[in-house]
């Protein structure tokens, strides 16, 4: 008997069901069973284009963190002036904290799981990402200080730091339960502090 031609697929589209898979179930717990039902595919053909469970995460991963970020600077691009950018940023984590799929943010929410499985290659993937979202946020306040819309006398990474808690903050409390309240609240406040309310 031959065997049949193995299903062809959209790599594209497979990796967004593994990285949704990820999301809802977290590394540990996901299985390979989960991963092929959710992408539609066979193992040998998930062994075959991405290597092996480990390999699929770290590039989901990636593929994550490039789109948040690029889709913050979309954001920020869009209004009128730095100090507008940020308090956008502000109201997209709030909106994140308060949508129908609270899961939170992924990076935030597989710290606690990689660094008690030890994985080095896993922790470094996710320092990576909190490192590039923390300078984006200081870019993004140092622009709105050049600007002269934030005047707080503190510095940006001072200030930077103080927002990426809070966002980080939001993004577990959103994992375990509705945070529409303290989002708006936390998105408010902030916006206060700084001036761009």
């Amino acid at each position: 008997m031959t065997r049949g031609r193995p299903k062809e697929f959209v790599r594209e589209d497979a990796l967004e069901c593994a990285l949704g898979t990820f999301w809802d179930r977290g590394y540990a717990s996901t299985g390979l069973g989960d991963l092929t039902r959710a992408m539609g595919i066979g193992r040998q053909s998930l062994y075959d284009t991405f290597g092996d469970k480990r390999s699929l995460y770290l590039e989901a991963l990636e593929a994550y963190c490039d789109r948040q970020l690029a889709s913050i600077r979309a954001l920020v691009s869009a209004e009128s002036s730095p100090g507008q950018g940020l308090a956008a940023f502000l109201r997209a984590w709030e909106s994140m904290a308060t949508g129908t799929h609270r899961n939170g943010c992924l990076v935030i929410n597989s710290v606690p799981e990689a660094t008690s499985g030890g994985d080095p290659e896993i922790i470094k993937a996710l320092g990576r990402h909190v490192d590039r979202m923390g300078r984006l946020i200081e870019d993004l306040v140092q622009a709105a200080m050049d600007s002269g819309e934030i005047t707080v006398p503190l510095k940006a990474r001072e200030v930077a730091g103080m927002i990426s808690a809070a966002v980080h903050g939001l993004s577990v409390r959103a994992r375990l339960q509705d945070a529409s309240l303290a989002a708006a609240d936390t998105s408010r406040a902030l916006a206060q502090l700084l001036g761009l309310s």
